[in-house]
């Protein structure tokens, strides 16, 4: 093999070697084209799917949310109610405890007004307050000696 021989095989294998790059640059075209294909369907398709999905948490979030606005409004309610009843049960209990209160009041009250008319027999008996505050038995005197009242003629009697 001469010289010439071997220049025209090393250009013919020059020439195999250019023709499978071109033709693997594009098989590498055509494989990096059909990849980018698919991966755009695979994210289109993905983008759809979150779409998807989103909405359906969207709507499940909105109905929990209804929901336990709903609870929440029965437990106002309910809260609202019992604290309602616990004032006004108090209040019933502070009256009827008042009442009993000076109910027992009005029985010693009573009971030493009877005392003092069967001792003091046709005497006129009053309740007088004190500069103190405390209210006291009274009995109609001489308005010469002083006293209490609007006319100055009540006194102060011993409930003993």
């Amino acid at each position: 093999m001469n010289q010439e021989q071997k220049i025209y095989a090393l250009m013919a294998c020059a020439e195999d070697h250019q023709k499978i790059i071109d033709e693997s640059i594009q098989e590498f075209k055509t494989a990096n084209q059909q990849e980018l294909a698919q991966l755009s369907a695979k994210q289109k398709q993905l983008h759809d799917e979150h779409r998807i999905v989103m909405k359906d948490l969207r709507r499940l979030a909105e109905k929990a949310s209804e929901n336990n606005f709903q609870r929440l409004g029965w437990m106002w309610f309910i809260q609202t109610l019992l604290a309602s009843l616990l004032v006004v049960s108090l209040s019933v209990g502070g009256v009827i405890w008042f009442v009993n209160h000076k109910s027992d009041e009005i029985i010693k009250m009573n009971y030493t007004v009877e005392k003092l008319s069967k001792k003091g027999g046709e005497a006129e008996i009053h309740s007088c307050r004190r500069d103190n505050g405390k209210v006291y038995p009274c009995v109609r005197v001489m308005t010469k000696w002083g006293g209490y009242g609007n006319n100055r003629d009540l006194y102060i009697i011993d409930p003993k």
